[in-house]
């Protein structure tokens, strides 16, 4: 048989009995303590208020064989003094609660001498209902009921003088044992307080515990889902669908009219697997880019080594705005990077514009809102285009977006001023794959006079404008 698992039990009973506070776990003794405070302050106002009506009642009290009448009316009034003076005293430290505590201690004492009085003079019947009714209060404000038994047992052999002159030693034993019962119901009473009160803040802990991991996951997986998406479902939701009908919703397969923004980031698919190139290069461009576009209500995603966003909004002409904003933005920024590393501009920047499919197009397990039609196609094809040696020559050196003819269209609708350039592929014997009906590709340069009339068109929509001096716009007016 083991025996120090007997003596930590032991230990631990010891301890129980000392101050039951002692055994709840640590992190949660202050805030018993806390609540052990309030309850404080109730009983410096309440407690005192009691026993001064019953004190006050007891002297009224006639007793009929005349037994230590005048000792008997002395311990009442004194009594009644104590109390009022605890009364007065604990309405000044009620916002003080470790004052209040001291104080309620002190009071524990000087009761005790009072309790052991009351045990002792007289008739038993008086002596006891007055002595169990004093012990909860000296059990309360103890805390401890193996202290409170020690004290009450040191108060009667200091009072022995008085009480042996009316009791047996007998008599007062078991009026002792009878009051040590009560202290210890009261004992009892707030062990299970402190175990209810731990329970209590075990649960809420656990249940705080889980609100914070349900949080995490949800910011988490939020991240899984573009922006634009999550706000939608977040609205539809707060209108009283549920969040399944919200998804459900919003990846409803349908046709829209889209904005398609199209980017092959070039140069590192050799150097890819060099992770020092992916961290230190490739993520940071390609997080700055995916950012702006999903903070501006696009759907970015890296498809390959290629960037593909797409503008899905209930007003088709304000996402193409937005993304042609975007496009503006990343093609100075990459004309600017090209220029500085001293290499040519050979990332591009196309736009697209035309009705597609929009939705779900993957499983119920493994929803994935996404786009399919010529307008995103085209796009692609266009990129690709520009490796043509006749078409980098016409856009080399010089910053640009590329336009559809859709998205072009699109464009001189809200201004027939923008200077807009055309390459005519058939003319120069190219071809777009798959769509050779689509003839020419349009060429937007980044320069003052399309700036200020992209700017005028943003300013007049409401929209997010382009930052001259943070995005890069100034140098192109000169």
């Amino acid at each position: 048989m083991k025996i120090q698992p007997l003596i930590d039990r032991l230990l631990y009973l010891i301890v129980d009995l000392i101050n039951p506070f002692l055994t709840a776990p640590l992190q949660y003794q202050n805030t018993l303590k806390q609540k052990e405070n309030d309850l404080i302050k109730k009983f410096s106002i309440v407690f005192p208020i009691i026993y001064i009506v019953i004190w006050t009642n007891a002297l009224l009290f006639n007793d009929s064989l005349k037994t230590n009448k005048d000792i008997w009316f002395q311990k009442r009034l004194e009594q009644i003094i104590i109390f009022g003076i605890v009364l007065i005293v604990g309405f000044f430290l009620r916002k003080k609660p470790t004052l209040l505590k001291y104080m309620l201690i002190g009071l524990g004492y000087v009761v005790s001498f009072g309790l052991a009085n009351f045990m002792t003079l007289g008739y038993p019947f008086r002596s006891q209902w007055l002595s169990y009714f004093t012990a909860p209060l000296f059990a309360l404000v103890i805390r401890s009921p193996a202290i409170a038994a020690l004290h009450l047992g040191a108060s009667l052999l200091l009072t022995r003088s008085t009480w042996i002159q009316f009791h047996e030693p007998r008599f007062v034993l078991t009026e002792y044992e009878f009051t040590l019962l009560f202290i210890g119901l009261i004992g009892l009473g707030r062990k299970l307080w402190v175990q209810k009160t731990t329970a209590e803040l075990e649960l809420k802990t656990h249940q705080a515990k889980l609100i914070a991991q349900k949080q995490e996951m949800y910011e988490q997986f939020a991240t899984f889902v573009p922006p634009v998406l999550f706000q939608r479902a977040n609205h539809i939701s707060n209108s009283g669908q549920s969040v399944t009908e919200a998804m459900n919703e919003i990846l409803r397969l349908r046709k829209s009219h889209v904005t398609t923004l199209y980017s092959d980031l070039r140069n590192y698919s050799e150097k890819i697997e060099d992770l020092d190139i992916a961290h230190q290069v490739l993520i940071p461009q390609t997080t700055i880019m995916i950012d702006q576009i999903e903070n501006n209500y696009g759907i970015a995603k890296l498809i390959g080594d290629a960037l593909f966003a797409y503008y899905w909004l209930d007003d088709p002409e304000e996402g193409f705005l937005r993304a042609l904003r975007d496009a503006w933005i990343q093609a100075y920024s990459e004309f600017n990077r090209a220029k500085k590393e001293n290499r040519s501009f050979d990332r591009y920047f196309t736009l697209s514009f035309g009705e597609v499919l929009v939705g779900n197009v993957s499983t119920l397990k493994h929803k994935e809102t996404n786009i399919m039609g010529k307008s995103p196609n085209i796009a692609a094809r266009i990129d690709s285009l520009t490796k043509d040696p006749k078409i980098q020559k016409w856009i080399e050196f010089r910053p640009h977006v590329l336009l559809s003819t859709a998205s072009k269209d699109l464009l001189q609708t809200f201004s027939s001023q923008f200077t807009i350039e055309t390459y005519d592929l058939h003319q120069n014997d190219i071809k777009m794959k798959s769509y050779e009906d689509e003839r020419f590709v349009h060429l937007m340069t980044l320069d003052g006079h399309n700036f200020h009339l992209l700017s005028q068109l943003l300013n007049m929509n409401q929209l997010p404008v382009i930052e001259s001096k943070k995005e890069g716009a100034l140098w192109l007016e000169n």
